[in-house]
């Protein structure tokens, strides 16, 4: 999705975990009906991905399992997502095992910071 892509993650204390991420500069669909909505659908998912569902964490091996219930790629449903864990202060970093991207091997990493309180 690129380096400035953007997204939220939100983990719970009762081990719900959720995830959007998009890619900046995605068009706009037309205008709001149903029928220009479904047909605008198909390019605007091209660049976005969310999910969600249980999470747990293995410290010895520092990993981080994403159950996933819920998905805009269907499928991933079912699926668990494995991702390696660094955590310095407000930064969150994961990353995933190599995959190939236009045959060169790649390793996908995703840094998060913290987000700000919300205030209430």
């Amino acid at each position: 999705m690129g380096a400035d892509a953007t997204g939220l993650i939100i983990y719970t204390a009762d081990g719900y975990m959720s995830a959007q991420l998009m890619v900046q500069g995605r068009r706009r669909m037309p205008p709001a009906t149903w029928k220009a909505a479904r047909r605008g659908t198909a390019r605007s998912d091209r660049g976005y991905i969310a999910y969600s569902g249980p999470f747990s964490v293995d410290e010895a091996s520092r990993t981080l399992k994403h159950h996933v219930s819920v998905c805009l790629l269907p499928n991933w449903i079912g699926d668990t997502q494995v991702r390696f864990v660094q955590l310095e202060g407000d930064i969150l970093t994961l990353s995933a095992a190599p995959m190939r991207y236009g045959g060169t091997p790649r390793i996908p990493r995703l840094v998060w910071k913290r987000a700000e309180q919300h205030p209430a």
